[in-house]
């Protein structure tokens, strides 16, 4: 699901950012646009170096080999939400190091302007969360 997340995104971006629409808004949809933003400084984004960042996604992927390691039955969902949230991570830090800035182009609405990576993590911390619920529930229930 890495794999597939990170490439998506790659080729979703490389699409938008190819058309000389770069800081234009282009409707697609009544609720959703194209406009190629270089987010430079996100929001949440943690300031540092790229080496800062390289280690930060390597004890993010090892903390996920741990947890998938150690379930005796994380099912599927587990490892398919870890691998969009791991995918989404690797997209906009791919991005951060190769272009110095998050290369964002989705608008919806009011909204900010996101990416696929964005989607990815969103998504994929919901799938962890949600295939973790009965696993806390019991522990909550049973000490």
């Amino acid at each position: 699901m890495l794999a597939v997340v990170f490439a998506i995104d790659r080729c979703a971006k490389a699409w938008a950012f190819r058309r000389a629409l770069v800081g234009e808004r282009c409707p697609v949809a009544r609720w959703l646009a194209i406009r190629p933003v270089r987010n430079e400084r996100p929001r949440l984004w943690p300031t540092g170096s790229a080496l800062l960042w390289c280690l930060s996604f390597g004890l993010g992927l090892a903390a996920a080999l741990l947890l998938v390691g150690r379930d005796p039955d994380p099912g599927a969902t587990l490892p398919i939400g870890l691998g969009a949230v791991l995918g989404g991570a690797l997209g906009n830090l791919y991005d951060r190091i190769r272009h110095g800035a998050i290369l964002d182009f989705l608008h919806v609405g009011l909204g900010g302007v996101f990416n696929p990576a964005d989607v990815a993590l969103v998504l994929g911390l919901a799938i962890v969360l949600a295939s973790r619920i009965d696993v806390a529930t019991s522990f909550l229930t049973h000490g």
